[in-house]
């Protein structure tokens, strides 16, 4: 991973931090990448140089976006911390994955009996993320799943996954010539994530 793409609030792209070249205006290192199989949670932290730029742009709220095996995956700034080091000042940014917004979106008092697909294309449906790629076997899993009350679409999802087997989920974005053109929750069989799907 040699770019980072930094976006503001209403991720459109706004900067972007840059390890090519002999001579990077905005470099980043000491990059942390950790992410959970049994929930989908990731974490990303990185350093930076602090200057006039970046100290604009890295901003708690807004948003980097990178490609990590070949997926785009986009985090949100919770928060950054200066240090002078050597005679230079340092921006250290710590990010969670853009799918912990879901916390913030509600789903109403639903009943279903299906699969996994369908129980979230139900909780996603007034949010700005959708159903991406998913084991053809998780179709088969046909599961009764309802809530009384309104509940954030995030702890519903964590809380069924257990419900289907097990279910294995992934946030990632699609990212074209600049846009972000997609939020997508990719969804595995048990012990399956990352291999191939449709």
């Amino acid at each position: 991973m040699d770019t980072i793409f930094v976006l503001n609030s209403n991720k459109q792209v706004i900067d972007v931090l840059s390890n090519n070249g002999s001579n990077p205006s905005a470099p980043f290192f000491d990059d942390i990448y950790k992410a959970e199989l049994d929930t989908g949670a990731e974490t990303y932290e990185f350093t930076t140089l602090g200057n006039p730029r970046t100290c604009v742009t890295l901003e708690v709220g807004n948003y980097v976006l990178f490609k990590y095996n070949g997926k785009y995956k986009l985090f949100q700034i919770m928060e950054t911390t200066d240090e002078h080091t050597e005679g230079k000042k340092l921006l250290t940014c710590y990010c969670e994955m853009a799918g912990m917004e879901l916390l913030n979106d509600y789903c109403e008092p639903f009943s279903i009996e299906g699969n996994f697909i369908t129980f979230l294309n139900t909780v996603l449906q007034d949010t700005n993320w959708q159903v991406g790629l998913y084991s053809a076997s998780l179709l088969d899993n046909i599961q009764m799943v309802s809530t009384t009350e309104p509940e954030n679409v995030y702890s519903l999802i964590q809380n069924n996954l257990a419900t289907f087997g097990g279910v294995e989920v992934e946030f990632r974005v699609e990212f074209v010539g600049n846009q972000l053109v997609a939020m997508l929750i990719d969804c595995y069989e048990s012990g399956t994530r990352g291999n191939r799907t449709h």
